[in-house]
């Protein structure tokens, strides 16, 4: 069993490292040079090449993400409006950070939800999240990935040793626990 503590912790989504933001800052300015033929272009070109490639690369690729520790949940969110979210990523704006003890949530659900395809060249995940009731009302429903897919046992485990009511009216954590996968129980 996985034990959550304020130094093991379990981040669900990819934080925003300096790392990662420069990785795909290089990769912009590659292929935005490719586009404008490696200076065969005049300079102004490969600029508004260049900050077009940004606005819209560094917002898609970063995604909001959330902390589970022993006591609480920590939520990183950006901002729905990519110029924001831009700002965001480069430390210009603030993030929006919410931090919720156990103590505050009444109920937690699991709950998988199949996504309609169009096309079969839709290769889009259905939606897998955990609905967070709160004590005042509010309900936070948050994203649940692979890495949390793992430990979902000992996270419904943490959530009831916490006091939360935990429901799984669609039997994910049994589903996960014989080894199936939710996509192709869900999808039949």
């Amino acid at each position: 069993m996985m034990k959550f503590d304020q130094k093991t912790t379990l981040r669900v989504g990819n934080k925003v490292t300096w790392k990662r933001i420069i990785g795909t800052i290089i990769v912009v300015i590659l292929v935005s040079a490719l586009f404008t033929g490696f200076g065969y272009q005049p300079f102004w070109v490969f600029l508004i090449v260049l900050v077009f490639g940004l606005t819209v690369t560094l917002p898609a690729c970063f995604n909001s993400y959330w902390v589970i520790y022993d006591n609480s949940l920590k939520i990183f969110n950006f901002s729905k409006n990519d110029l924001i979210k831009l700002g965001q990523l480069l430390r210009i704006k603030k993030m929006d950070i919410k931090q919720i003890n156990y103590s505050d949530i009444r109920e937690a659900e699991f709950k998988y939800q199949k996504k309609q395809r169009v096309s079969p060249f839709d290769i889009s995940h259905d939606f897998f999240k955990i609905n967070f009731k709160l004590k005042n009302g509010q309900v936070i429903s948050l994203p649940i990935e692979p890495s949390l897919t793992a430990n979902l046992t000992d996270f419904q485990r943490l959530l009831e040793r916490n006091g939360v009511k935990v429901t799984d009216s669609q039997h994910i954590i049994s589903i996960l626990n014989n080894g199936n996968s939710l996509f192709e129980h869900f999808n039949q």
